[in-house]
């Protein structure tokens, strides 16, 4: 509370009706002192503050009814007064009732000439603030209580007044904002919210604020103390009719990690994804090494694991993929969930193109190994789509957008050449995983034979050649026909291992047939091969097969299905 401060300074001649007509218009307590230190007048209203007659007041020692501790300090300031020329002392002191009690004061000290005109003395006036001390001392306590109990709350919590400044702060404000209570002032706050969300923030507060009762939550950026910017959501809660609080408080927690996370594999997600490469752009070019470049990583099997497993193995699914893929990922790279089936890499300081190809190849091979999901072994491709940052790709929309193409590309593809029926695997998929892994098993122990049809000539009628045809030997489910495993294999990469076998098996046995018949020399043989082979390395594999079993490239025949 501020005190009223009658103007004091004059050092003419004071008449005790002055003094009188001064002490009637002013608030408190008026007394004047002699240069000597001796009361000379003391006004009507010390009764009503302090109890005291002013006769008998003024017959006692001022310091007399001042608190011991505070003779000191007042006669400091009795004395600075005494050297200001007319310019007011504020002081806080106590000083006696009459009954006893000490009650604190808060008054002003002003150098001025006596009534008689003698030498100068000091003029006093003070008020009553006991009230306002004890108040002052409640809230000072309880501030200290508030500061306490949220000390550790990872909030920060302010109480906004109605003049729109902060009247207390507490919670976690160095932890969050990295200010101390002081100096997190409502200006700073203001200033600290990023420029793109400030108008919408500070509306959605004062919307709140002019109406009593009514709450708010918003959502902003905010930059810390150190530049560092962070997502955070306040909820503003007007409360201008509790006595207590008087204003609107508003309670501030950070999300960064809710905004920025995803809530399945822990990753950073797309929004924070984003706003790595769009600073990845933003850098002058003399700050930028070599390329960076987008690697987006479908996973192929994770609808058919949905459907054919439960939503609980296929979660397991991408959070493996993640997993295994970080591993891949150097410190200085970003891996992140882009959508649902959708993983992305942000690749830094790339020196040349194969660099990119690089990492996609050590993805791929990392594939090679299965995931177990809940007891079953499930192996899955990717879809791979990328795009590298140079000349022609000037922002960061063209740079996504090629990438995205090149993935919708590549799954498409994967999607046309494997020939499979959705509709038929998202039924059959339970069954289908248990014989993929059982097929695996087989290929490797060797359950997997060749049969050979005979083709006869219809001219001559004569043996032509041989048609190799699979067949999966299962211990305990029998023979089993390609109808039921090759379209299995071409959803994967089976289809060249199996492939790569039947070729090999099919081409040692003709050469074995030609070697033990001069009849059987012009024989040839017919090998199934798959589409999805001459994704990969059909036409070597096919020459050194041919070079290794001495045959002539006549003598096989390759038919695609």
């Amino acid at each position: 509370e501020s005190t009223p401060k009658p103007s004091l300074s004059r050092t003419s001649e004071l008449s005790t009706a002055w003094f009188e007509g001064l002490s009637d218009a002013a608030a408190g307590v008026i007394v004047h002192l002699s240069g000597s230190g001796q009361t000379t007048y003391v006004s009507r209203s010390i009764t009503g503050v302090l109890g005291w007659d002013p006769k008998e007041a003024r017959t006692r020692s001022l310091f007399g009814l001042i608190e011991e501790s505070d003779h000191e300090a007042v006669r400091t300031v009795l004395v600075r007064a005494h050297a200001a020329e007319g310019r007011e002392i504020s002081f806080d002191f106590k000083i006696l009732h009459l009954d006893g009690r000490f009650l604190f004061a808060r008054g002003t000290a002003v150098r001025a000439a006596p009534p008689d005109g003698g030498s100068p003395g000091i003029l006093l006036r003070f008020l009553d603030v006991t009230e306002v001390r004890q108040r002052e001392a409640k809230l000072a306590e309880q501030a200290r209580w508030l500061h306490k109990l949220t000390r550790n709350s990872g909030e920060v919590i302010t109480v906004l007044n109605v003049a729109g400044r902060h009247a207390f702060v507490g919670g976690s404000a160095e932890e969050l904002v990295g200010w101390d209570p002081e100096g997190w002032t409502a200006e700073r706050w203001r200033e600290s919210i990023h420029e793109q969300d400030r108008g919408r923030a500070l509306a959605t507060l004062d919307a709140v604020r002019r109406e009593a009762g009514s709450s708010e939550p918003f959502q902003y950026r905010l930059r810390r103390k150190n530049g560092q910017l962070i997502h955070v959501e306040t909820l503003a809660v007007n409360l201008v009719d509790d006595p207590d609080l008087e204003g609107c408080v508003l309670y501030t927690r950070d999300i960064t990690r809710q905004v920025v996370q995803d809530a399945l594999t822990g990753l950073p997600n797309r929004l924070l994804f984003d706003e790595r490469v769009r600073s990845a752009f933003t850098r002058a070019p003399e700050q930028r090494r070599d390329f960076f470049g987008i690697v987006l990583l479908r996973v192929d099997r994770y609808e058919m694991v949905s459907a054919g497993l439960g939503p609980g193995p296929a979660d397991q699914l991408l959070l493996r993929f993640g997993e295994r893929i970080a591993e891949l990922v150097a410190e200085t790279d970003l891996l992140a969930r882009y959508s649902t089936d959708v993983f992305a890499v942000l690749l830094h300081d790339l020196p040349h193109e194969q660099a990119m190809q690089d990492f996609i190849a050590r993805v791929m091979a990392s594939l090679d190994r299965p995931f177990n999901l809940w007891g079953q072994d499930v192996h899955t491709g990717v879809a791979v789509g990328a795009a590298l940052s140079d000349q022609v790709r000037a922002s960061m929309d063209v740079m996504f957008q090629d990438a995205e193409r090149s993935l919708s590309r590549s799954f498409a593809r994967r999607r046309t050449t494997t020939g499979v029926d959705e509709s038929q695997v998202l039924e059959e998929m339970t069954s289908r995983l248990e014989l993929e892994a059982e097929l695996r098993r087989g290929l490797k122990e060797g359950q997997l034979d060749v049969h050979y049809q005979p083709v006869v000539s219809l001219r001559s009628g004569a043996l032509a050649g041989f048609e190799a045809l699979v067949r999966w030997n299962h211990p305990t489910r029998g023979l089993i026909g390609p109808n039921r495993f090759i379209p299995l294999a071409e959803e994967t990469e089976l289809i060249g291992l199996i492939g790569a076998h039947v070729l090999s098996v099919a081409c040692r046995q003709l050469a074995s047939w030609q070697a033990s018949s001069d009849r059987a020399h012009d024989l040839w043989m017919s090998v199934n091969v798959s589409a999805r082979e001459f994704q990969g390395d059909l036409v070597d594999r096919v020459v050194e097969v041919l070079q290794d079993n001495g045959l002539a490239p006549a003598h096989l025949k390759l038919e695609v299905t």
